[in-house]
């Protein structure tokens, strides 16, 4: 917390929006708008869905997931029900994830390769299915 994640990403997805002769789409989602318990989960899919079908049909592109530890902590012994959400929200993840890079992995070899940056405080403090995401991964201290 307070290393600057936010600032990196949102400077990363203005630098695109503002230079659209690189014809980058940029999907920012800030998860901290839909971390909580009060947060539908169907609300939750809907927006994460929404982000990366956005992306997909505007071409080569970023997908931002800010705060993303928010939405898939850990399951804890205190709070089971909420291990359950997310753990759904993980699947969830991973399958888009997963589903955006094969995209990318289709197109042409000559078109950009379609990013997504999952920003997050530790990698311990996410949901165990999230830390099996292993499609590229790099941690910065």
């Amino acid at each position: 917390k307070g290393t600057g994640k936010t600032l990196v990403a949102a400077a990363i997805a203005r630098h695109f929006a503002q230079h659209p002769e690189s014809k980058t789409y940029v999907s920012y989602v800030p998860c901290t708008t839909l971390a909580g318990e009060s947060t539908k989960l169907r609300r939750v899919r809907e927006s994460l869905e929404q982000a990366f079908q956005n992306t997909n049909q505007n071409g080569p592109g970023l997908v931002v997931l800010d705060d993303v530890h928010l939405l898939v902590p850990p399951s804890s012994d205190e709070d089971p029900s909420g291990g359950r959400r997310s753990g759904m929200i993980a699947e969830l993840i991973v399958r888009l994830v997963q589903d955006y890079v094969t995209r990318s992995r289709d197109q042409e070899e000559d078109s950009m390769p379609r990013v997504c940056l999952l920003m997050t405080s530790l990698n311990k403090s996410l949901h165990p299915l999230m830390q099996s995401l292993s499609i590229v991964s790099h941690s910065v201290e």
